[in-house]
């Protein structure tokens, strides 16, 4: 027998064409300033100098090691348009609206509910959290990556609707392609285990025997690869994650964990509050435990538990949803110090699907009499907000110059800014270099600047001990995707000692 949120009325379960059309309008709409975008951020080291996307020969020599999916959509771009990045931009819109669309199907083959379906995906594509992945090219790994989580978990729905084996092997196929467009996709199956419980009651699970001992298994399991992830990435991770934000003195883990805490109030409330937002963000540690930050992540953690004892006596949609979120956020909450920064609104892209279900939950439910006006009036402020937004990265100096502006403390600001505003202005960009340097001397990349100064000035002397610093604190950090810096510097050091010896 269906479960009742499975049972579709005929006209609930028609092709939903008009609709993605809807979408896709609306996504070119609001992004079409994007095609006067130029190149900025990521996209120098991800796709000018990645060889990888050029031809099927170089992807399989795998040059810059990646996201195979992103390079695959990468080179389809590439052979249609060269390196002009105008019409790169097409994949990313095209990608965010069928995003946008599928997340609307599938709502309406688990709820059946078009109010719900609709608020829900409109928030979504008209969100201003989401900007940076569709407006920064080589971000398109976390749209690719959320297209088939959507799609997998839209087929394990018609699997689960009896409507054959070919649908769980094709969910298996698209979640395959998700873990190859970002590897944080390989949390999803904790999705399809809620989805179980919560909607079948775990039938899956209650047939599976010897049950005690699989929890035996998974539990010590869990905690051998917690203690590894712990032992061997923890104390490094965490000190690099401390230093990208300033943070170099004094470490500890629990100054590393309440920053933690504050960071997560912060990006969360990014969501509600869709304002200064920037590429960059220099989260310090909060000085007192009434930091603004602290308080938003306790009100944050009170609407949760007030929303998971709702649902769990309300809907099971809702609670699925919460879950979502949850479950998306800890591949990038910095739990374990994986990724790169703190926060980064790119984090919030997948996670973000969750939360837009809870705000239309909250409309259509509690404010019913009035939910049209009031949507209109939500996806309208949103559209301004993300219209506004786009503006932010037409090139590197408007990026930084709005990532100066609400990090002043940001190294990464500081340098960028004084690398694309005063490249001509000796003094100017040599004092923001210096503040760089003096907010974080740990950082490797103000010293790469001041050392390609130094360079074009023919000072060899300065040149070289700026380059020597920079591989010093880059060896620490770890290379990555910035092997081009490494190389310009070893290859600049090699000809200036050179010449100084001769």
């Amino acid at each position: 027998m269906k479960p009742t949120h499975l049972k579709l009325t005929t006209s609930d379960n028609r092709d939903h064409h008009v609709q993605l059309v809807i979408f896709i309008c609306l996504g070119f709409l609001l992004y079409f300033k994007t095609f006067g975008h130029v190149w900025t951020f990521d996209d120098y080291f991800v796709i000018l100098k990645n060889q990888d996307l050029q031809s099927l020969k170089n992807f399989m020599n795998n040059m810059y090691p990646g996201r195979p999916l992103r390079e695959l959509s990468f080179m389809i771009d590439y052979n249609l348009f060269g390196l002009n990045p105008k019409y790169w931009h097409i994949q990313n819109i095209l990608i965010h609206s069928i995003n946008a669309w599928v997340f609307y199907v599938l709502l309406m083959n688990l709820c059946s509910l078009k109010s719900l379906s609709w608020l829900s995906s409109l928030i979504f594509i008209v969100h201003p959290l989401n900007v940076e992945v569709i407006a920064q090219t080589s971000h398109r790994k976390d749209s690719l990556c959320l297209l088939f989580i959507l799609i997998s978990f839209y087929l394990y729905v018609l699997f689960r609707n009896n409507m054959g084996i070919f649908y769980i092997c094709a969910s298996l196929c698209a979640f395959t392609l998700s873990l190859l467009a970002k590897q944080t996709a390989f949390v999803f199956p904790l999705i399809i285990i809620s989805y179980e419980i919560l909607f079948y009651d775990g039938i899956f699970l209650k047939k599976i025997k010897h049950k005690c001992l699989l929890c035996t298994v998974l539990v010590v399991s869990s905690a051998i690869i917690f203690f590894f992830l712990y032992i061997r990435y923890f104390d490094s991770g965490s000190r690099l994650i401390l230093a990208y934000s300033n943070v170099v003195d004094g470490y500890s883990i629990s100054k590393y964990f309440v920053t933690l805490i504050s960071a997560w109030g912060f990006i969360v409330s990014k969501f509600f509050w869709p304002f200064g937002l920037a590429v960059n963000y220099a989260v310090l540690p909060p000085e007192f435990f009434y930091d603004y930050r602290l308080i938003l992540f306790a009100l944050f953690a009170i609407l949760i538990i007030v929303a998971v004892y709702y649902a769990y006596f309300e809907s099971k949609l809702l609670l699925l949803f919460i879950s979502w979120f949850f479950v998306f956020f800890i591949p990038t909450s910095n739990v374990f110090p994986f990724a790169e920064f703190f926060v980064a609104d790119r984090y919030m892209y997948i996670p973000s699907v969750g939360l837009c279900i809870a705000v239309a939950f909250l409309v259509t439910s509690f404010f019913s009499k009035i939910y049209i006006y009031l949507s209109f009036i939500i996806i309208s402020l949103l559209a301004l907000a993300t219209f506004n937004q786009i503006d932010v990265w037409k090139d590197n100096l408007s990026l930084w110059t709005n990532s100066l502006k609400y990090n002043q403390n940001s190294v990464n600001a500081i340098m960028n800014v004084a690398i694309c505003k005063y490249f001509d202005n000796d003094d100017q960009f040599l004092e923001n270099i210096q503040k760089a340097i003096s907010l974080n001397p740990h950082d490797p990349f103000p010293y790469n600047a001041l050392a390609d100064f130094y360079y074009r000035k023919n000072e060899s002397i300065k040149a070289i001990e700026n380059y020597e610093k920079f591989l010093k604190f880059i060896n620490k950090r770890g290379v990555g995707m910035y092997k081009i810096f490494d190389n310009t510097a070893r290859d600049r050091l090699i000809e200036l000692k050179k010449a100084v010896n001769k």
